[in-house]
């Protein structure tokens, strides 16, 4: 056979490779899936893009619509795989907002999540100016965000945060910020933060506040239920928190924090604030009250002396409080807090490295009468377990239950959960001994709202044996 008819064949044979390919294709069992079974995969394939590739969820929603023509049909009427979309604008790019607006038209009536980037040089004002004016609120105004995250970079002496367009129809569920501020511009995030009205939760992150010179109560002051600042320089806090009357929760980490100028802030009220949370950041604990607060978190490795004594008369004067979370604090300390909030529920002792801390605390069983709950957090990838911490428990617990009053009823709380929190991948780090002691005395409890901590409960007293503590 000629060389001309042994590539004629050749050739023949690759195009019925290629058609045999083709129709494998079309029998494929997803040509027969439903739409609505088409549907739930597109929209898990969107949740797993979120969940691994923040950033790109959108491109999901693109690629599942170019793939043939039944496909695009089901993606486009598939409003929740285009309600996740971020966009980055830069200095070296040109942007259009006709992408932003696709999306939001082919989400309908689901809630937006939008994160939004800009970064822009010193030598671009104008262009930035040009970008901020591309999100005027006309085509904004009716949608709901469950998610809108802001950051700008200008790199530059300017941030313009005052001509960004404001926000004040959307209704957002949840929004963090973040931007480059200057001192010598006079504009700082309270600007920013003025642009919107209707925000239920408020993240604040790696940026300096700068001044409080536009008030806040015609704009997010009557929704915001959380905040939450992280990493911030310059924070006006109690000015700030005073214009919030809806405020529940608060937490604040390694942030720097401005004092009020003048004493029109002396005795302020928080009036809703229900949850406080500080790591790194100081706090006005003089100045404030708190009528309905019911938990607490405290780092108190960063807390200095003048302030741990504002700490103990505001506990004292805050007996609301059911809650509390004491993070790397002396057994000092520990024996203050125990004394002022006599009337707590729930404690949690992070980062106990031995038993000191809470033996030297609670003397005796008329401490903390009806605490419920005792918790030590292992947060320090320790290779042992709190024992002797834990042993003071079960020795607490056991005196009180000795301790019957009238008609027989116990006189103090019978503190019913005793309990280790231990980071899963901490594990393996433990010693022998721990690893023991947890197998004996401790079962894992079923109810697990972190997925990242594992909590281990003390059996009942009547299956512990006598021990020396």
């Amino acid at each position: 056979m000629s060389e001309e008819a042994t590539g004629s064949l050749d050739k023949a044979a690759s195009l019925l490779e290629k058609d045999l390919d083709t129709l494998k294709g079309l029998l494929h069992p997803i040509r027969r899936a439903p739409d609505d079974v088409l549907r739930l995969i597109f929209e898990h394939s969107v949740q797993n893009e979120i969940d691994r590739a923040k950033g790109k969820q959108q491109w999901v929603a693109v690629w599942l619509s170019h793939v043939c023509s039944r496909w695009r049909s089901v993606a486009v009427s598939t409003p929740r795989i285009w309600s996740h979309m971020s966009f980055t604008i830069r200095s070296s790019g040109s942007f259009s907002n006709e992408p932003l607006k696709t999306f939001l038209h082919r989400a309908a009536s689901v809630p937006i999540s939008l994160i939004l980037k800009f970064q822009f040089t010193n030598h671009d004002v104008a262009s930035l100016l040009h970008a901020y004016e591309l999100f005027v609120p006309s085509f904004l105004q009716s949608s709901r965000f469950s998610l809108l995250e802001i950051k700008i970079d200008t790199g530059s002496s300017y941030s313009y945060l005052d001509r960004f367009p404001p926000f004040p129809f959307a209704e957002i569920d949840s929004l963090t910020l973040s931007a480059t501020t200057y001192q010598q511009e006079g504009v700082g995030m309270a600007h920013l933060i003025s642009k919107f009205k209707h925000v239920r939760e408020l993240f604040i992150r790696s940026t300096s506040f700068g001044p409080l010179n536009v008030p806040i109560e015609d704009s997010i002051a009557s929704s915001l239920e959380d905040l939450e600042v992280t990493c911030v320089r310059e924070f006006p806090l109690l000015e700030f928190l005073t214009q919030l009357p809806n405020l529940r929760y608060f937490v604040a980490s390694d942030c720097t924090v401005i004092e009020p100028t003048t004493d029109a802030f002396n005795n302020s009220v928080l009036p809703s604030l229900e949850i406080l949370d500080f790591h790194g950041t100081s706090f006005p604990w003089a100045n404030v009250q708190c009528p309905r607060l019911t938990g607490l978190v405290l780092d108190m490795k960063e807390v200095q002396e003048s302030e741990a004594n504002d700490l103990w008369q505001f506990l004292e004067r805050t007996q609301t409080i059911s809650g509390v979370t004491f993070v790397g604090g002396s057994s000092a300390q520990l024996s203050q807090l125990v004394r002022k909030t006599p009337q707590i529920k729930i404690l949690q002792i992070a980062n106990v490295v031995d038993g000191t801390v809470i033996r030297d605390a609670i003397v005796d069983e008329s401490i903390l009468p009806n605490l419920d709950r005792l918790t030590f957090l292992q947060l320090l990838h320790q290779e042992h377990l709190p024992i002797s911490a834990v042993n003071t428990a079960i020795r607490l617990r056991r005196m009180r239950r000795k301790l019957l009053g009238e008609e027989n009823k116990p006189v103090f709380g019978y503190l019913k959960t005793i309990a280790v929190g231990i980071e899963v991948q901490d594990m393996s780090l433990f010693n022998e001994r721990s690893k023991e002691y947890l197998e004996r005395f401790f079962y894992l409890s079923e109810n697990v709202k972190v997925p990242s901590i594992l909590f281990y409960h003390v059996i009942g007293d009547e299956e512990i044996p006598y021990m020396e503590m």
